[in-house]
């Protein structure tokens, strides 16, 4: 069963329609926000940074150079972004700024083809742990639209279709272990940004009972997971 399309295609489709769950759910975003960066979290630094470690071991601390590079991308970009907010330039940075995100949602399609190849629950976690981030908050989308609504719709179709042509992309070109190494390193730095950034709640903001909770149930599962090697 082609597990890679059915979930780049809802990784897509909850992308696309992130908005409407981040709008109705805006009087909770509390809980819901606070809850998602604990299992992002979660996952972080119990699945991702050890499969980076691991990949190091193998080809050297060059892996580590893509953590490096998401992360200053991605602060460089918003940077420039409301640097430039009223300046002439505004329109290629809002473009260049659609491209990064077009490139790092066309990594995690290469990614999650990637992790359903070794198995059903690698894709799972990795699909489901990305998901609920792209559900309870809009930080991807908020620099991008701070000046202009126009193209709003256009601009989520693009962000949305990366997940797909990424997952292609990896289903029909042979991805090395380096290059998974590199290309999770990547995706880790810029999660590191957009959660410590753009997602973290703020001073008085958000709940950190259910952050406790994101945490633990996370971490529990995945530990189950990978003692008896089903990750």
């Amino acid at each position: 069963m082609s597990y890679w399309l059915i979930f780049s295609v809802l990784l897509g489709g909850v992308s696309f329609f992130s908005h409407i769950f981040v709008n109705k759910f805006k009087e909770h975003k509390d809980w819901t926000v606070s809850l998602a960066v604990g299992v992002l979290v979660s996952y972080l630094f119990l699945q991702v940074f050890p499969e980076i470690y691991n990949r190091a071991s193998v080809f050297g601390e060059t892996i580590f150079l893509g953590v490096l590079i998401g992360f200053s991308i991605f602060y460089l970009a918003e940077k420039f972004m409301y640097r430039y907010l009223k300046h002439e330039l505004i329109e290629s940075l809002e473009i260049l700024h659609l491209i990064i995100f077009f490139i790092y949602h066309l990594v995690i399609g290469v990614l999650l083809v990637s992790f359903f190849e070794i198995n059903f629950l690698n894709g799972f976690v990795f699909f489901f742990s990305l998901a609920f981030l792209n559900l309870t908050s809009s930080a991807v989308f908020e620099v991008l639209h701070e000046r202009k609504k126009r193209n709003r719709v256009v601009e989520r179709i693009i962000l949305s279709l990366g997940f797909i042509i990424g997952a292609f992309i990896a289903k029909f070109f042979i991805l090395n272990s380096f290059l998974f190494g590199i290309l999770l390193s990547f995706v880790g730095g810029v999660l590191i940004y957009i959660i410590g950034r753009e997602v973290l709640p703020k001073e008085n903001q958000g709940n950190p009972y259910f952050f406790i909770i994101g945490v633990l149930i996370y971490s529990i599962l995945l530990t189950y997971l990978n003692t008896f090697n089903l990750m």
